[in-house]
């Protein structure tokens, strides 16, 4: 605004503070009173949803971030499962997780959704649920079993691994005479 001039200060495009952070309309130049809407890629929250060009030339409020959040189930063990009725956690916070009863013995754990590597997910090295054996044909035992924090080659989290186990009986002893 030059000086004696009245009219109101147009916006530059936003400053983008988190790289991860996109907004739309993109322009390059914004008349007080639009508004830009933020969003993030999968897995994060902006930190505002929505910034809006002042009078000033200003962009109210500024600085978005993307916070990373987990999802309940996540890349949680399937030997687990929780009563939270909340569905998605910020990075940082924790949930108490239980080993389903159905399947598997164990107690009751702390798991927290942690930062790793920019990819937000559940920490559940920490979990140990043991699985209780089902037989579902008869001499067939069936066992899931869940090892945290075991190397695997795809760099994806720990997955369940389906043990079988073949039962034989010993011949019983014939009565002696």
């Amino acid at each position: 605004m030059q000086k004696g001039d009245r009219s109101p200060a147009k916006c530059r495009m936003p400053d983008i503070w988190d790289h991860q952070a996109e907004f739309t309309p993109k322009q390059l130049s914004y008349n007080p009173g639009d508004v830009v809407t933020w969003s993030c890629p999968k897995s994060y929250w902006p930190s505002l949803v929505k910034t809006r060009c002042m009078q000033s030339g200003n962009w109210n409020p500024r600085g978005v971030h993307c916070n990373g959040f987990c999802t309940i189930g996540g890349n949680w063990p399937p030997s687990i499962s929780t009563e939270s009725m909340q569905t998605e956690f910020p990075v940082g916070q924790m949930v108490w997780v239980t080993c389903r009863p159905e399947q598997f013995e164990g107690g009751t754990f702390r798991v927290w959704c942690v930062d790793r590597a920019g990819h937000p997910e559940w920490d559940t090295q920490h979990v140990n649920c043991i699985a209780v054996p089902m037989v579902s044909v008869p001499g067939l035992l069936e066992c899931l079993t869940w090892e945290p924090g075991a190397p695997n080659k795809t760099s994806q989290p720990d997955q369940p691994v389906k043990l079988f186990v073949t039962l034989r009986s010993a011949p019983a002893e014939l009565p002696q005479k």
